[in-house]
């Protein structure tokens, strides 16, 4: 690379195998290539160039697939130079998804105090719209009738505020935790804190078609295996299916 993406002429060669099929070279020796005029199933090919592969396998663009395990070097050059389909190997998966399973209780616990402070601010915003408008001009409405209702609110306003600050201060430890058991000082690879994605993350996707932890992961799949993006979550959906269907 990058010789490998802009020159069509370089020579491609063969490993030479033993008669069994085996890869391993006789220790001390350099393995035996050969220069290939074809490719045959089976092989161990090496050199070359893409237009060489395309040529050789009678294949282009999206029926190809690059596996490599740079971000830019691999998956970005090959989007922007060949339009194959790349494979991204970020080896560190294997780690991040061990350890986000020793962290699920930590990560309910999380959620549950956002879903209690949601609440809590849920109601306090409505009683300090209430008050505003009180204040404002001292017309009842069917929130604060009356003063003696109005002061009631108040009183509601710091209770309320103060059971905010409280659930703060049990999610502040839990979220200063989140990746600990990945990195201690900079969390998760592929996550942001809690609940979002990380820039790497993000560059994944747009760069790769697939990523894995190794390569051998692909072993459980034929060449004719279509992966499916998994469903995104949009503001709106998310809204909808928080809510009770109407009748």
């Amino acid at each position: 690379k990058p010789a490998f993406f802009t020159t069509e002429k370089l020579p491609f060669y063969e490993l030479a195998l033993d008669e069994v099929g085996s890869r391993e070279r006789v220790a001390g020796s350099a393995p035996l290539l050969r220069e290939a005029k074809q490719m045959r199933c089976g092989r161990v090919y090496c050199g070359g160039s893409a237009r060489l592969v395309e040529k050789l396998f009678n294949s282009k663009e999206d029926e190809l697939l690059y596996v490599g395990d740079h971000l830019f070097t691999d998956a970005n050059a090959v989007k922007a130079s060949m339009r194959w389909r790349t494979a991204l190997v970020v080896q560190e998966l294997d780690l991040e998804i061990r350890a986000a399973a020793t962290e699920t209780r930590r990560t309910a616990q999380i959620d549950a105090l956002l879903g209690e402070r949601d609440n809590l601010e849920a109601e306090l915003n409505v009683k300090r719209l209430a008050l505003e408008r009180w204040d404002q001009d001292r017309q009842p409405s069917p929130n604060l009738p009356d003063e003696a209702q109005a002061e009631d609110c108040r009183r509601d306003v710091v209770q309320l505020r103060a059971a905010v600050r409280q659930v703060d201060d049990r999610l502040e430890p839990l979220l200063a935790r989140v990746g600990e058991a990945f990195n201690r000082h900079w969390g998760y690879l592929t996550r942001a804190g809690h609940d979002d994605k990380s820039h790497i993350a993000r560059q994944i996707e747009k760069y790769a078609d697939v990523y894995c932890a190794k390569v051998t992961n692909l072993d459980a799949y034929t060449p004719f295996h279509h992966f499916r993006a998994a469903p995104v979550d949009l503001a709106h959906t998310m809204a909808a299916a928080t809510s009770s269907s109407p009748e």
